[in-house]
């Protein structure tokens, strides 16, 4: 296995762990798909960096994030 693969998987493994504590911190109990999720948009902006594919893949999960915890 080549080094960058191997740092993607640990990258991703870490995202995991940091949405984890994320959805931990809103006090939510997501679903696999949430977890997976947001770990996704973590990873993206890790490997990826700041650029406008990652800053709006950022404002979908903002979105999706600001739906599901709306104040009625």
């Amino acid at each position: 296995m080549d080094e960058k693969l191997k740092q993607q998987i640990i990258v991703r493994q870490s995202q995991l762990k940091n949405s984890l504590d994320y959805w931990r911190m809103l006090g939510a109990k997501p679903t696999l798909i949430e977890v997976v999720r947001v770990a996704r948009v973590l990873s993206v902006f890790c490997l990826d960096g700041y650029n406008e594919k990652t800053l709006e893949l950022v404002e979908q999960g903002d979105k999706y994030l600001e739906e599901k915890f709306k104040e009625d």
